[in-house]
């Protein structure tokens, strides 16, 4: 994937909607808004269908303010919570993963 690609996937928003923040350390984050900064949505990459180049965005979790950019710092820290947790699943499985390798090791000898 390019450059062009990545930023057409990331900045692709429904009608009505502009993309305000992104985190990709892990998996793709994105926070998007309406047009009125009322509503935020937090919006995580779908990837299952990878190998058909097919990209999708499904709603995490949507934060609604009665003022403009009200409701935007609860989304931006749920955006990094959301990351935080998704890091810790990641490093707890490679750990899970390196013991079952070590005990596996371990019955064989």
């Amino acid at each position: 994937m390019d450059d062009a690609q990545a930023d057409q996937i990331i900045s692709n928003a429904p009608d009505g909607w502009h993309v305000l923040a992104v985190a990709v350390p892990t998996r793709a984050f994105r926070i998007v808004a309406d047009d009125a900064n009322l509503k935020f949505r937090v919006e995580q990459l779908d990837s299952s269908r990878y190998k058909q180049a097919i990209f999708e965005w499904r709603t995490v979790s949507t934060h609604i303010g009665d003022f403009t950019f009200e409701s935007y710092p609860p989304a931006i820290r749920d955006m990094l919570a959301k990351q935080v947790r998704l890091k810790e699943m990641i490093k707890l499985d490679d750990h899970n993963r390196k013991m079952a390798m070590i005990a596996a090791q371990e019955t064989v000898t």
